[in-house]
């Protein structure tokens, strides 16, 4: 059995495995699955994890180790051994030696919070919760997008994209189809109306991380020359984006709009203008035409456009309060932060407004944590993440999924998401083996037909 062979069976395999995890909650099938996958081919590695956000939350376990660590440490042990038996040459010194200096900053950053800002503001981080995200969350999804970096040449980066194209809106039509007809939470919202999600998750986090998705069906939908692969973007575009609607997500819908625009291009949604238009009456209408739909329709997107409240705070929800907490403390320790640690953040937002809430927003995460040190490194990293430009025309549709990832996160805390440093580190390994040349003309995913 030739590799295209196995390649369709895992993703037959992929599509079952994972409704049967979601239908039954157990992760263990799905976890094997994916594993088994990590030492078949290297390249599985980097797809699994990026696309794991689309439904992690759904299969969250107890305690210290949840199956997102599993897969983090599984894919750690995975790419060692593929980056051994390949004696892979270190790529690009400059971004090596920027992930190095950034997972340095982060463990000195630990030792900042408990001898000198922990003190200087009263807080003491509890130990074991301190270590198990140093060395179980934060410093292994670091670390394990800088061995990615360095693991695929330009034949096997080709491969990626060709799968990640189909694996993507796989995903995301079993996850869409899950949450809206099986096993989606309906919650209240404030006691006035009520929210679909999916089970564990957040509503604006889930929301976001199914738009910033959507960057690859749209892509798949108008560049595949095969008439099932645009079907298929169509399908996983049109799921997604009724689940998104469904959370009634502000943040999301922006997220899902942003997409919309930067992959299809100004030009081609002037042109399909008039059918969104038309579409977007016949859905509005139709969603208007149900009361509890229409309640909510009206509470979080109608009023607080024409008769929203001029508060800030209130407007989006308490986040503009916690920004500029985070901003005042900032202040006081400029250089350095106080330290990665999450808690620190819920624990300063408690102690002036009463509420224990993160700061929702990565770049205020990332002052607040290591300063403008970090924020200089990660900045850089960014950088090469984009190839050195911010042209939206010449981006890949990789790059295109990271500036909705990092949009997303202006209202999110995302510092340390999965999708966040995965997706930067495909976007640099896109441009390490020049793929970035010929992102205009198909020539990476000609085998897509």
């Amino acid at each position: 059995m030739n590799s295209k062979s196995w390649d369709i069976i895992i993703r037959i395999s992929y599509v079952l495995v994972l409704f049967i995890a979601l239908i039954n909650g157990s992760t263990i099938p799905l976890l094997l699955l994916i594993v088994v996958s990590f030492f078949y081919n290297s390249k599985y590695i980097l797809i699994f994890l990026l696309i794991n956000p689309i439904y992690e939350e759904a299969l969250k376990g107890g305690g210290v180790l949840t199956p997102s660590k599993i897969l983090v440490l599984a894919s750690i042990v995975a790419a060692i051994i593929h980056l051994t038996n390949k004696k892979v040459i270190i790529s690009s010194k400059k971004i090596n030696f920027l992930f190095y200096i950034f997972i340095l900053l982060i463990l000195l950053s630990e030792i900042n919070l408990i001898f000198l800002s922990g003190p200087s503001i009263g807080y003491i981080p509890d130990s074991s919760r301190l270590i198990n995200m140093i060395f179980l969350n934060y410093v292994p999804k670091v670390g394990l997008s800088l061995m990615l970096f360095n693991l695929y040449n330009m034949e096997e980066t080709k491969q990626i994209l060709e799968e990640y194209l189909l694996f993507v809106p796989l995903a995301l039509i079993v996850v869409s189809i899950y949450t809206v007809f099986f096993g989606g939470s309906v919650q209240s919202w404030y006691g006035l109306g009520q929210r679909l999600t999916l089970d564990n998750s957040d509503n604006n986090d889930f929301a976001c991380i199914l738009a910033s998705y959507s960057t690859v069906s749209i892509y798949l939908m108008l560049n595949s020359k095969s008439v099932m692969h645009k079907l298929l973007g169509i399908i996983s575009l049109l799921l997604a984006s009724y689940t998104i609607f469904m959370t009634f997500s502000r943040g999301g819908l922006f997220a899902l709009a942003l997409s919309l625009v930067i992959t299809m291009g100004f030009r081609k949604l002037l042109r399909f203008s008039p059918l969104f238009v038309i579409c977007g009456i016949l859905i509005f209408t139709y969603f208007m035409s149900i009361p509890a739909t229409a309640y909510m329709i009206n509470e979080r997107f109608i009023e607080p456009l024409f008769n929203g409240s001029s508060d800030l705070a209130s407007l989006s929800v308490n986040r503009t309060s916690w920004w500029i907490n985070g901003i005042d403390y900032f202040a006081y320790r400029p250089f350095f932060g106080y330290g990665a640690f999450d808690p620190l953040a819920e624990w300063v937002n408690y102690q002036t407004y009463g509420l224990s809430y993160v700061f929702h927003n990565i770049y205020i995460e990332l002052l607040f944590y290591l300063g403008l040190t970090g924020a200089v490194v990660f900045f850089a990293i960014l950088y090469y993440a984009f190839g050195g430009e911010l042209k939206v025309s010449k981006m890949s549709f990789v790059e295109k999924q990271l500036l909705v990832i990092l949009f997303s996160g202006l209202a999110l805390s995302w510092l340390w998401r999965e999708q966040l440093w995965y997706t930067i580190a495909f976007a640099l390994i896109i441009h390490k083996n020049g793929i970035w040349r010929y992102r205009n003309e198909n020539c990476a995913y000609s085998t897509i037909t």
